[in-house]
């Protein structure tokens, strides 16, 4: 599938990167292979949905209802038994280091 170099100006512009002219035709070669080896995938498996837990055709009904329990609120930790664990704390929170360059 050929980018075309308005595609590839499109996307860098959603990436909000700045690229030369000449970046952008690099740019929509790349994307160009890697889309045709993509499609090239496609082919390798029939499965149309083969993280689904159930076959396509059984409903999850009762026989085959999921093993998971439903989502509903309940008890949580307290503050104390949260932090009790943490190697660090600060002013009753998670401390952990920063990663970015002003940080310390």
């Amino acid at each position: 599938m050929a980018v075309s170099i308005d595609e590839a100006r499109h996307v860098a512009r959603l990436a909000r990167v700045d690229l030369s002219d000449e970046a952008l035709v690099k740019i929509a070669s790349e994307l160009s292979t890697v889309l045709d080896h993509f499609a090239s995938l496609a082919g390798i498996t029939d499965e149309p949905d083969s993280l689904h837990p159930f076959e396509a055709s059984d409903p999850p009904e009762a026989d085959h209802a999921p093993a998971l329990r439903t989502d509903e609120p309940g008890e949580t930790l307290s503050r104390e038994d949260t932090l009790a664990g943490a190697p660090v704390t600060e002013n009753g929170q998670f401390s952990v280091p920063g990663f970015l360059p002003d940080e310390s």
